[in-house]
């Protein structure tokens, strides 16, 4: 019986602590979870908005990159097709002056064979006065002027032939008036005709003074000189000439061997 009022008087006491306890205030406690969940669903959306709204800010900075790159290489593949086009359109227009001036250049160019008969014109006044010399008049002060002349006609005919090389073969060898191309065996009558006027001329000049050279001067030597110059520089540009020139100035041999013209014989592949 007393164990049982011990604890019975404990069970009170207890009852007594609990009962005087603040109560639990259950109304209150809804809004803190309330507000708690709305913060929650605040910040939520806030995070959802500032992440669109970034997305958006990105989405559009992308998107003005890009167009803004692609306008760059729009304009920079609108450059670069001008610049090409340019380039193209000034490098065809250099081509075009290029190959005009070429035409122009070889429209101008005379022929050989206008040469080579501009020159036998060109001589016949010289040579005529050579050939009307007389054993009373063939002296060194009338023979070296006239033989200066035959220098200086034959030096402008070599300087014209010299402008042919590298043309082409149709105005190299166009006929005087340019309406045909003439046979190389024309042109090997055109020059032995030159090389016959004038060593011919030599020659009678020669046995005017008895065969002494020195009547002719140190001219002579030059004149030997022009003609090596005339006929090597047609043969550099008219292919397979000598061959057909040779036999049309056999008759000039013992002339040239009596001028001592040693250099035109090599020229002409005749020993002298």
């Amino acid at each position: 019986m007393h164990s049982f009022s011990i604890l019975s008087i404990a069970a009170t006491a207890a009852f007594s602590v609990f009962s005087a306890a603040a109560p639990i205030d259950i109304a209150a406690a809804v809004p803190v979870a309330v507000g708690v969940r709305e913060h929650n669903d605040i910040l939520a959306r806030g995070l959802i908005d500032a992440d669109v709204e970034h997305n958006d800010i990105l989405a559009r900075g992308l998107i003005d990159a890009d167009v803004e790159n692609n306008n760059i290489l729009a304009r920079d593949l609108i450059d670069a097709d001008v610049e090409k086009n340019d380039i193209l359109a000034r490098s065809l227009v250099d081509a075009e002056v290029k190959d005009n001036s070429i035409l122009a250049r070889d429209d101008q160019l005379a022929s050989v064979p206008k040469i080579l008969t501009t020159l036998t014109n060109d001589l016949s006044a010289v040579i005529g006065k050579l050939n009307s010399l007389t054993g009373d008049n063939c002296t060194n002060t009338t023979v070296q002027p006239l033989l200066n002349q035959v220098v200086d006609i034959v030096g402008t005919a070599v300087s014209d032939i010299k402008k042919l090389v590298g043309a082409p073969v149709a105005t190299i060898l166009a006929s005087v008036d340019g309406t045909a191309q003439v046979a190389v065996t024309e042109v090997a009558k055109l020059l032995a005709n030159v090389l016959t006027l004038v060593v011919n001329a030599l020659g009678a000049v020669l046995k005017l003074v008895g065969g002494d050279l020195s009547i002719l001067g140190p001219v002579l030597a030059t004149v030997g000189k022009t003609l090596s110059d005339l006929v090597s520089g047609v043969l550099s540009v008219v292919d397979g000439l000598l061959t057909d020139l040779v036999p049309l100035i056999g008759s000039l041999v013992p002339t040239l061997t009596q001028l001592a013209f040693n250099t035109l014989g090599g020229v002409l592949n005749i020993a002298l």
